[in-house]
């Protein structure tokens, strides 16, 4: 089901009283979860050229090069998340992630 909510606006894909055994639910599994997720290391460098190379070691293929140190992270940064976004879509697994979503058994 597709929720949308925004303050008193809400558009729900499927029938009201599903939407309604919806909310019941989840206000009653709520579960308060502390979670640390680990870091990903992002190593930077200096070409001789004056570029700027970035790289997640953690996972292979993410490297960038910026005109800058800032525009080089952000590069990385985001091919990152653009990466692990890739691998969920495709049912690949994400260890980095694992103790990210608490999910009710």
């Amino acid at each position: 089901m597709f929720l949308k909510e925004h303050s008193d606006v809400r558009s729900v894909s499927s029938s009201s009283q599903e939407y309604e055994e919806r909310l019941a639910h989840r206000a009653a599994i709520r579960i308060h979860c502390d979670v640390e997720v680990a870091k990903m290391r992002i190593e930077i460098d200096r070409e001789e050229d004056g570029r700027w190379i970035a790289e997640v070691p953690d996972l292979p293929g993410v490297i960038v090069y910026g005109k800058t140190r800032e525009q080089a992270i952000s590069k990385a940064k985001a091919l990152a998340l653009h990466v692990i976004a890739d691998r969920l879509d495709h049912g690949e697994s994400v260890p980095e992630l694992d103790e990210l979503f608490a999910i009710p058994a």
